[in-house]
């Protein structure tokens, strides 16, 4: 409405429309911001919500701000009176003070329930923001956003979709038993500068069935050393591109295929274009996953993506096998004889049915009685094979084949062993 009317006006001035209208429109006690209907606040030359409000503070030694109390009451009595009292749910380029106690809580909007879209989007939030134990019955939008100081969300709970994207924190973040009902996404915000990130008990119940790919949770995030997210069932939730190899996870369930490896499968089936950047994108997150626990010490967790890491390039050089098949091949031998070396008893019954496989190869070749005891020989490096148990010509070739075949089996089983003793 507010743009339609900016619109309107500036129109009929540019096709010979009153000057004295257009000024006072333009020039007069309107906002400056292009489509605010507001009067200018003060010596601003935007309105209460649009103006940038450096002055309403101070500066402490400590870097915290000291408000104006007078003037962020203001604020919030005109948000109340002028927007929430006229069901208009309309934020978009406000720039907020700190968060007012108003009635004896610290919801400055005196509303717990929005039932209409909310949007905050490209807003500032110069001091701390208090979101907690909200229900957001319609979509809500803080698409580009700043928060200069800590919000929180906890206790509050997404209805419809919830669009946190690219928003920049600057300091503390809070979703703690945070409900996330239906579409959500933190995609491209950026938490670097935060000092605590803090996602606890937080429910994200989302099925993938028709989400578009720009709409996938946590894509593009960078998240600090700092952040934690403890006691959330991450089944369904994407990383895709995003950092957090530093991330805190403590007690979270996570599936044996994270979701941005069912959304590949999900495209196979569908017989979509699948690259081998796509394959190189979720190995990453297994990589960072393993890392991750590794450095925690949680053996068995990181030992399971780290086989899911191997199954993703594994895929990924099947993609590609016509162009390097020898990588394919190497890849291929590594995940069926050792689990990428993470199962030494996988590599230690290759090399019993190596034995037995030759054995009856040899016995067939008139070795007899013999058969069992050369192959066992043949198959292990450091035992002498006696000189009564040489080859006949005809199979000679079936030595050297199982020799080499066996050293490459006991080179595997010897790293899987010390993969699991060096843990």
């Amino acid at each position: 409405m507010f743009e339609s009317e900016y619109w309107v006006t500036r129109r009929e001035y540019e096709s010979g429309g009153d000057d004295e209208k257009y000024l006072n429109f333009f020039m007069g006690e309107k906002c400056g911001f292009v489509g605010c209907e507001y009067e200018k606040f003060k010596n601003s030359d935007k309105c209460i919500f649009h103006c940038e409000k450096e002055d309403w503070y101070t500066t402490n030694t400590d870097g915290s701000k000291k408000w104006n109390d007078g003037l962020v009451s203001e604020f919030w009595k005109e948000i109340r009176e002028k927007k929430i009292k006229n069901e208009d749910y309309y934020f978009s380029y406000y720039i907020f003070p700190e968060f007012e106690e108003y009635s004896g809580i610290n919801n400055p909007f005196n509303f717990f329930t929005f039932e209409k879209v909310l949007d905050f989007s490209n807003s500032k939030f110069l001091g701390n923001a208090n979101f907690s134990n909200i229900q957001f019955k319609k979509d809500v939008y803080f698409t580009s956003s700043i928060f200069y100081e800590w919000v929180d969300f906890n206790l509050s709970t997404f209805e419809k979709t919830a669009y946190l994207n690219s928003i920049n924190f600057h300091n503390n973040v809070f979703f703690e038993k945070t409900k996330f009902k239906e579409v959500w996404n933190f995609c491209y915000s950026d938490f670097s500068l935060s000092k605590i990130v803090i996602f606890e008990e937080c429910e994200f119940a989302l099925n993938f069935e028709n989400i578009e790919r720009h709409q996938k949770h946590f894509q593009n995030v960078n998240f600090p050393d700092t952040t934690k997210i403890i006691n959330c069932d991450l089944t369904n939730v994407s990383f895709l591109k995003s950092r957090i190899t530093d991330v805190h996870f403590e007690t979270c369930k996570f599936p044996k295929k994270i979701q941005d490896e069912i959304d590949l499968e999900k495209k196979i089936s569908e017989n979509k274009t699948v690259k081998a950047e796509d394959y190189e994108n979720v190995e990453n997150i297994y990589r960072q996953l393993k890392y991750n626990f590794d450095e925690k010490k949680s053996f068995q967790q990181a030992d399971e993506f780290y086989v899911r890491e191997m199954e993703m390039k594994h895929e990924r050089f099947n993609l590609n096998k016509g162009y390097n098949w020898v990588n394919w091949i190497i890849s291929w031998l590594y995940r069926d004889i050792s689990v990428y070396n993470s199962s030494p008893m996988r590599a230690l019954l290759w090399l019993s049915f190596l034995i037995l496989f030759f054995a009856l190869i040899y016995h067939c070749g008139t070795y007899g009685s013999i058969a069992f005891e050369y192959s066992f020989t043949n198959a292990i490096p450091f035992v002498p094979t006696p000189e009564n148990m040489k080859l006949k010509d005809g199979l000679q070739w079936f030595g050297y084949f199982q020799k080499i075949i066996s050293a490459g089996i006991i080179l595997l089983f010897g790293l899987s062993l010390r993969r699991k003793f060096k843990r």
